[in-house]
């Protein structure tokens, strides 16, 4: 890995973890540049490392076409929204912006195109994945049983659900925020272990994992990652059972405890999904879909578009909207998965999500890393039902993920 590819993925991860909390930025000019849902700087960044890394025609990867009809899209929408809400360029420009984050993709196609790269990278990852689920065990331990704040909880959902302690789990308070990053490296970690044993070595990655595991179940307890996560698992499992050289017996009994462990894990899942509070969750979710979904013609050909907050508050978040201080009620389009997406984009979505399905298909038949694609396939669509990777606070994670699908689906088996 270059020093220059080094040095634009840290500042990058860096803002994506708001600085793992060390500095004040909720409360701070630097809430509407960098916060979790608002990524201007992390545009910035993107911007400067595109300029740097200025991508020859060799060099775009599987996944450009979508990306640029994504982009095209997003431009013919945000116009749509324009004229049809007769909102000014800026307010429109300050909603869609996010999405050019997706010009990521083509300097990550270029500098990461061996396997030690992204080793590195992924390495990189786990690290600040690991150091970031340290903190919000801490953080939320801290809160739960000394009421005391360690760091910035540079989230509003984080700070006003951690110091309400209405959210516990196993003695722990909940602090969700960090879900997003902790999974994706999670992921990453298990199709780099799906190609070659240890990350770092086998203890290491164990401890890691396991940490990474406590805060997802404990403290971060957004279920859609643990449901995710969960599948993910499992089929890395198979998977590694199948590619093993061990006896026909061994691998019959890993079958056999996997399947044995099944009912732990839905009982456990059943806990999490099925208690009084969230099941209220999940009644509000489906209310948000059948909103969400009524107004997908909304524009005709897209549906809610780019509208901001403020004068269109009711109609992006739902007749029971309301907003006292940071505390906001309602609906959300990042609450639905790709509901929130055609939400925004209506019938102008679906050339994007048939380009995007069409793409990784036949990029896994291209692949001769299957195995390790199908691990990406599961966290890309799976995410499709709760958290899209097109809602601004996971955007940053679509590019890398693509990224790391076209390096598999070009590179031959064996190369290093």
């Amino acid at each position: 890995m270059k020093r220059i590819d080094r040095w634009f993925l840290i500042s990058l991860l860096l803002i994506q973890v708001n600085f793992f909390d060390l500095i004040n930025i909720r409360t701070s000019f630097l809430n509407s540049l960098m916060s979790y849902s608002s990524k201007k700087f992390l545009l910035l960044i993107v911007i400067l490392y595109f300029l740097l890394r200025m991508p020859y025609r060799r060099s775009i990867g599987v996944f450009s076409f979508t990306i640029m009809l994504t982009l095209v899209i997003t431009i013919l929408v945000s116009i749509g929204t324009i004229l049809k809400f007769s909102q000014g360029i800026i307010a429109t420009l300050f909603v869609s912006y996010y999405f050019a984050i997706l010009i990521l993709y083509y300097p990550m196609v270029k500098a990461y195109d061996t396997w030690e790269k992204w080793h590195n990278l992924i390495k990189i990852f786990a690290i600040f994945g690991f150091v970031l689920s340290i903190s919000k065990i801490i953080q939320s331990f801290a809160l739960s049983k000394f009421h005391v704040l360690v760091f910035f909880l540079n989230t509003n959902l984080d700070y006003n659900t951690a110091t309400s302690l209405n959210h516990m789990f196993g003695g722990f308070t909940r602090i969700p925020s960090a879900t997003d990053f902790v999974a994706i490296s999670l992921v990453l970690i298990f199709v780099f272990k799906m190609h070659k044993d240890n990350l770092f070595s086998q203890k290491k990655d164990i401890f890691l994992i396991s940490t990474d595991l406590f805060y997802l179940f404990f403290v971060g307890q957004t279920r859609s990652y643990q449901l995710l996560v969960v599948v993910v698992a499992i089929v890395y499992t198979f998977l590694a059972i199948k590619k093993s050289k061990t006896t026909n017996f061994m691998k019959l009994f890993f079958v056999l405890f996997l399947i044995f462990s099944l009912p732990i894990v839905i009982v456990f899942l059943k806990k999490q999904f099925l208690n009084s509070d969230r099941s209220v969750s999940i009644s509000i979710r489906q209310e948000e879909l059948r909103y969400y979904l009524s107004k997908i013609y909304y524009s005709h050909w897209f549906s809610l578009g780019f509208i901001r907050e403020g004068l269109y508050s009711k109609l992006l978040h739902g007749p029971n909207y309301s907003a006292i201080n940071t505390t906001m009620t309602g609906y959300a389009l990042d609450d639905v998965g790709i509901v929130g997406f055609l939400g925004r984009f209506g019938l102008a979505g679906v050339p994007i999500m048939v380009s995007l399905f069409v793409q990784t298909i036949n990029s896994f038949f291209k692949t001769n890393y299957r195995d390790e694609t199908t691990i990406l396939l599961v966290i890309l669509f799976g995410s499709w039902i709760s958290t899209s990777l097109f809602d601004p606070q996971r955007i940053f994670y679509m590019p890398i993920l693509l990224a790391f699908m076209s390096f598999l689906a070009t590179t031959n088996e064996g190369e290093i």
